[in-house]
Order: structure tokens, then C-alpha cells, then sequence
């Protein structure tokens, strides 16, 4: 809702959203700016990536990402292993079959 708002609020002053980067990511963070214009003026807002990437989309504003960002990211430890996603998975499909009843399947006679 908030990134509608502001969407709103950029069109209300005839701002453009022209295009965010995400720029950098240091000690597992990344950072992005937007790149914005009125009336012949360019300006650049920091801003989270989240944020960035909610607000280029709703503009229909492209979305950058730094060749360094992309390098730095193939090691970035998010705390949780692939390996550890899997068995979390099986763990919800076993514990939401383990958790079906007859009347789930509807007309479906068990």
C-alpha cells in the first residue's frame, strides 16, 4: 500500500521514476537508488531494495543490477542451506498430508 502511495504521490508532481539500481551489498545488505526526473532535473534517492524494485514496478520503470552485485551475491549467507530448505519442505507436504481428513476431498469417497 505504502509503494502505491508514493507511486501516486511521484505521478501527482509529475515525477518519472526512470529506472533502479541495485548498486552494492556490503556485509550481507543490498542497497539500491532511484533514478528520478522532473522537468528536466535528475534526481537520486537511496533507498532498500524491496522498496526500489515494488516502486520500478509499479512505475514500469527498468531494473538494474550491478555486474559487482551479482558477483558479491554468489556468496552472500542468507542462514539457511539448501539442504535445510528441502527437508523444511518435506517436513510441510508430510505434515499437511499427515493432516487431511475425508472431508477435504469433497465428493471424493475415501
Amino acid at each position: 500500500m505504502t509503494h502505491d502511495l508514493f507511486n501516486e504521490l511521484l505521478k501527482s508532481l509529475n515525477v518519472t521514476v526512470n529506472r533502479i539500481e541495485i548498486a552494492d551489498i556490503r556485509s550481507n545488505t543490498f542497497f539500491a537508488n532511484i533514478y528520478l526526473s522532473r522537468e528536466g532535473q535528475n534526481f537520486t534517492i537511496d533507498a532498500r531494495p524491496s522498496d526500489a524494485i515494488a516502486i520500478a514496478l509499479r512505475a514500469h520503470a527498468p531494473i538494474f543490477v550491478d555486474e559487482e552485485v551479482i558477483e558479491k551475491s554468489r556468496n552472500v549467507d542468507f542462514g539457511i542451506k539448501l539442504s535445510d530448505l528441502d527437508k523444511l519442505k518435506d517436513d510441510k507436504i508430510k505434515e499437511f498430508l499427515e493432516n487431511l481428513s475425508a472431508e477435504d476431498f469433497g465428493k471424493y469417497k475415501m
